[in-house]
């Protein structure tokens, strides 16, 4: 389980790049929607992976949100 969290901390600058959040307001929403925290970061880098160019687009389009949707699952 360490390795797996260091291998997701190691991809951090991914979730870093969306729309400017930092890991820590990422872990703070998990915990407020009672995921853990490697799950939540998990989710939004593959979030951020399967949607390349169409993340910036949302963004873009005032959808900011979406990753912390796909994030939580909620």
């Amino acid at each position: 389980m360490e390795e797996m969290a260091m291998d997701i901390l190691n991809s951090a600058s991914i979730a870093v790049e969306m729309d400017g959040a930092s890991l820590l307001e990422l872990a703070r929403v998990a915990e407020a929607e009672g995921i853990s925290q490697d799950e939540a970061i998990k989710n939004a880098i593959r979030f951020y992976l399967d949607h390349g160019e169409g993340y910036r687009a949302m963004l873009r389009d005032g959808q900011s949100d979406s990753w912390r949707r796909e994030a939580t699952g909620k």
